[in-house]
């Protein structure tokens, strides 16, 4: 999936990068070169701007998205244990841990989305963006299907229906428990949320680019620092010391990654291993400073 995307210390790091044999006197002059890392925003900055984010999104870009793709309501289920990949980018960027809990959106025909968190567990963050209703567990399903009975809607969208994991996040268990809860005839009416995801998803606001840049910014710095001789010593240095340099820098800044930052060899006439259409990822015991002895 294209997006996601975010400053919320989340830094992706490239599932591939290049490592080219080269002197020591290159490594040194690149870690010359290294700019200081940017300020980061704390925990507390990073939550307040994406739910600035979050307020825009939903007030201005979730309902004609949602009219585009003909969807009349979305309901995304999120269960304790298993996250539904799309919750943090329609509900506050917190742990839900109640065993399964409900964000929906309804257009009614107005100029705005009905907005409903139905959870197992109250948040204060919640109520900033959703009607919040919070029944005991027994009543969640008569809720459920008594938001839906109110609205009557056409079409109910469900993250599932594609092949990525970003919009296939619904459960059997929660597919069944949606189906009872609202019956059969408006189970009959549940559409695939993929292109809605997709389109919800990879859609960029403006305030969010210089984060971006903020997040590309890390990323190249701890990518020259792991390329000099701060971190590799000729002749010592393995790849693996190489790659759990880096997410141990990530850790350390409070981030994550997206994807494992594997380490691929290039060397001088040598003809690199292959795996599908890709570089073969080399080994952890492999040694970014060996060449070959003859050309």
């Amino acid at each position: 999936m294209k997006a996601i995307h975010r400053l919320h210390r989340i830094i992706t790091l490239s599932g591939v990068v290049l490592l080219c044999a080269a002197s020591s006197s290159i490594y040194s002059q690149m870690r010359k070169s290294v700019e200081p890392l940017p300020k980061l925003l704390s925990v507390r900055e990073q939550q307040t701007l994406r739910e600035s984010w979050l307020k825009k999104r939903l007030d201005t870009m979730l309902l004609p998205l949602m009219r585009q793709q003909k969807i009349d309501m979305w309901i995304v289920a999120n269960e304790e244990f298993h996250a539904d990949p799309v919750t943090e980018y329609i509900a506050p960027p917190l742990p839900f841990v109640g065993r399964r809990e409900f964000f929906i959106f309804a257009d009614r025909g107005g100029d705005k989305l009905d907005r409903i968190a139905l959870v197992r567990y109250s948040e204060e963050h919640l109520k900033y963006f959703f009607e919040l209703l919070n029944p005991p567990g027994g009543q969640i399903a008569a809720t459920l299907g008594r938001i839906v009975e109110e609205r009557k809607p056409k079409t109910i969208a469900l993250n599932m229906g594609a092949t990525r994991g970003a919009t296939t996040g619904l459960t059997h268990d929660a597919y069944q428990f949606l189906s009872e809860s609202v019956g059969p005839e408006y189970a009959s009416r549940f559409v695939p949320a993929a292109p809605l995801i997709v389109e919800y998803m990879d859609t960029r606001l403006p305030e969010e680019l210089e984060t971006y840049r903020t997040a590309v910014a890390v990323t190249d710095i701890l990518t020259q620092r792991a390329f000099s001789n701060e971190v590799i010593t000729p002749g010592k240095t393995t790849v693996g010391d190489v790659r759990w340099w880096f997410l141990q820098q990530v850790n350390n800044l409070g981030l994550g990654v997206w994807f494992q930052p594997d380490l691929r060899l290039q060397r001088q006439n040598l003809e690199p291993g292959k795996t599908h259409q890709f570089q073969s990822v080399s080994e952890e015991s492999g040694d970014p400073e060996r060449r070959r002895d003859s050309h």
